[in-house]
């Protein structure tokens, strides 16, 4: 991204002074347009900066205050102007209204050449592009790894803190923590505290910024369509705005996060069915053999032994709801002797070993 302060360091606008709204200093500019014409605003967009000699309203100076208005309200970052050729000086009131709606209003060299300055502006964005790609790719290469190694969630976020050089934590879909990473042993990072400040992440915002007891924190909520499935939160003792480039890095690692939750998601759903399945095997009597049925349940760590006695109920679905929000998608773990199956608000439950019978 380059801004109106990064053009007044450009060579072709060596020797520009501010004039007025010099708070609108940091606004991107997104491209550079020559005025010609009075009615310049249909020819411009948001982002956009315009230089100028005044010669379109070389008769009417006071008119660069309407001017001002209109271009502000279109969004541009600025305009950068030249004197004494068709105007000699500004109207005190075009000075302050740029200064009221921070609105970058620069004075060009008298030598200034619009064809140099655009061309050092063109130059300066493709400088920024390339190190944005450099960038990415260095990103990539790191987050391929963790892919391709198949590595956890914990390693996710240990790239991004040394990447961003702060504190990491990684939230579910239901604020449990994932993992976390400090980029320091000194950290003062509380994961309990920056889990209340999650609802924040209603917000569509890509970052949303809170200040907390402990630190400072960037919330980022990583979605799958309109559903949020997880949280990256970045942390740290000292107040902070993420660069362009983190911003870049934290996109990427995001996408990798919402590719793991995916994953997890997928394999629960999987292993949800053959649970389901080998449940209805059982229910049916339709298993291939009870040594075969053993071996099954054995690898969903059942402890199953004939004969057995099996429960099927219906959930009311208030209850059922309740049931799944309580554990989310992971219930707890079959313990002894019992293994279950729940699915569409019903579940089957399985008793081994039972003296009753099937």
């Amino acid at each position: 991204m380059v801004t109106v302060r990064d053009l007044i360091c450009l060579p072709s606008f060596q020797g520009t002074t501010v004039l007025a709204g010099s708070a609108g200093l940091d606004r991107s500019v997104e491209d550079i347009s020559v005025m010609e014409v009075p009615d310049i605003e249909e020819y411009v967009s948001a982002g956009g900066f315009l230089l100028s000699t005044l010669y379109p309203v070389s008769t009417h100076p006071e008119l660069l205050v309407g001017l001002l208005e209109k271009l502000a309200a279109l969004g541009l970052s600025g305009m950068g102007v030249k004197l004494n050729r068709y105007v000699d000086s500004l109207p005190p009131a075009c000075l302050e209204k740029a200064d009221a709606l921070s609105f970058s209003l620069l004075l060009l060299p008298p030598n200034g050449n619009f064809s140099s300055m655009i061309n050092d502006y063109l130059k300066s964005v493709l400088q920024v592009k390339s190190g944005e790609l450099e960038h990415r790719n260095h990103i990539h290469e790191q987050l391929m790894d963790i892919l391709i190694h198949g590595d956890s969630q914990s390693d996710l976020a240990k790239v991004l803190s040394r990447n961003l050089g702060r504190d990491i934590v990684l939230f579910g879909s239901h604020g449990e923590l994932l993992a976390e990473c400090r980029s320091t042993p000194d950290s003062s990072l509380d994961s309990r505290e920056v889990a209340c400040a999650l609802q924040a992440c209603e917000s569509e915002a890509m970052v949303v910024k809170k200040k907390l007891l402990s630190c400072y924190a960037a919330l980022h909520a990583v979605r799958f369509g309109r559903e949020r499935i997880g949280t990256i939160a970045v942390c740290w003792r000292d107040g902070f705005d993420l660069t362009g480039l983190e911003l870049i890095t934290l996109q990427q690692c995001s996408i990798v996060f919402r590719i793991m939750v995916q994953h997890q998601i997928m394999m629960e759903d999987a292993a949800l069915s053959r649970r389901e399945t080998f449940a209805c095997d059982l229910i049916y009597g339709i298993a291939e053999s009870e040594e075969a049925a053993i071996t099954q349940a054995s690898i969903m760590k059942w402890k199953m032994a004939y004969p057995i006695l099996i429960l099927a109920m219906v959930i009311p679905p208030p209850r059922f709801k309740r049931l799944l929000r309580a554990g989310g998608r992971r219930l707890p773990p079959s313990k002894g002797r019992c293994g279950w199956s729940i699915r569409e608000e019903s579940a089957t439950t399985a008793s081994f070993g039972s003296k009753t019978g099937r």
